[in-house]
């Protein structure tokens, strides 16, 4: 039997969660190897190859996450400070224990500047201290990894307390 490309490569999974429009099929995108598949009108999927042993896949949802998706590294939640409102729910979602994943808030910068100070819009988002602010343009790689290494050092470092560099995404 001939074994598939990515036999022997240990899978992890992100996600990329926000309301529609934020632009999270565009930070799938950006950032992975392939073009992201739609495999439901609320899910794109694109994958990056860290390491030949290392796959990362990428799961942008409008949805609450799905049981499909247990077992992720973590989640970054896109905001679009335009409409913060729309923000609260899945923020909610993840601060309250919905789905048990560490994550970060990523505001999509649309024009290239960000509208408010971070502080500012922590604060609007009730967003809890210890959650990681950012921000990214999801059209750009190389700020979507910058995001996605910032999610995988948080991870890695069971909330942030600790410094050590991520492995080095693509972009």
């Amino acid at each position: 039997m001939k074994s598939s490309p990515e036999a022997g490569r240990s899978p992890a999974k992100i996600i990329v969660a926000g309301s529609r429009g934020v632009g999270k099929t565009t930070f799938v995108g950006s950032v992975s190897d392939t073009d992201p598949i739609t495999v439901e009108a609320a899910t794109d999927i694109g994958r990056i190859t860290l390491h030949p042993d290392l796959v990362l896949y990428l799961f942008g949802t409008s949805e609450a996450p799905q049981s499909g998706f247990g077992g992720a590294l973590g989640a970054v939640v896109l905001v679009d400070a335009r409409r913060i409102e729309d923000a609260f729910a899945t923020i909610s979602y993840f601060e309250d224990g919905g789905f048990d994943v560490p994550f970060l808030v990523a505001v999509n910068m649309f024009d290239g500047e960000l509208r408010y100070e971070l502080d500012e819009l922590r604060e609007a988002l009730a967003v809890r201290p210890d959650v990681p602010l950012t921000t990214c343009d999801a059209r750009d790689p190389a700020s979507t990894a910058k995001t996605l290494q910032e999610l995988v050092s948080y991870t890695m470092n069971g909330g942030g307390s600790d410094h050590t560099s991520p492995p080095e995404l693509p972009g």
